[in-house]
Formats: structure tokens, C-alpha cells, sequence
């Protein structure tokens, strides 16, 4: 599953590493040896069970209205023109 290669942080050491993996994006490794691979929407952890990640809608909504209200303006000036 993983991509790269993997570094646990020693037991008592305090700082995480961040490891590059294929996707550009980052493996995080905290002091308690858990793993989370951030791969789209799914987070991948030690035992390798997947986890749906939450989906932030608000995001999702507010980008579906700047698109129409921009194909809605687009329109707008086409028919002011003719």
C-alpha cells in the first residue's frame, strides 16, 4: 500500500518526520508509531485499515455556485452584446 519507504520516530523522541511519497503528498509519523497516508480521501493507518477521511461540503457547495454564477455571467454579457 504505501509507496515509499517508512521511518518510525523512536519511542521517546518528541519530533515527527515528514516523508515524501509518489502523490507529492506527506506521510505523517507522530511519537505514538501511528501512520496516516493522505491518499485522496481515505487515511491508511499502522494495521492498514482505510478510514474515510470527513468530506468538508461547504467547500464543495461554495465552488459549485462561483462556477455557475460565472457561466450565469458569462451568458449575461453574450446576449448584452447581441
Amino acid at each position: 500500500m504505501l509507496t515509499s519507504r517508512t521511518v518510525l520516530s523512536q519511542p521517546g523522541n518528541d519530533s515527527c518526520r515528514d516523508i515524501k511519497e509518489n502523490y507529492s503528498k506527506t506521510i505523517l509519523i507522530a511519537q505514538d508509531l501511528k501512520i496516516e497516508v493522505h491518499k485522496r480521501d481515505t487515511i491508511i493507518d499502522l494495521q492498514g485499515q482505510q478510514i474515510k477521511k470527513e468530506k468538508k461540503l461547504g467547500n464543495k457547495k461554495r465552488n459549485r455556485w462561483i462556477k455557475i454564477a460565472t457561466i450565469e455571467g458569462v451568458l449575461l454579457v453574450l446576449i448584452l452584446l447581441l
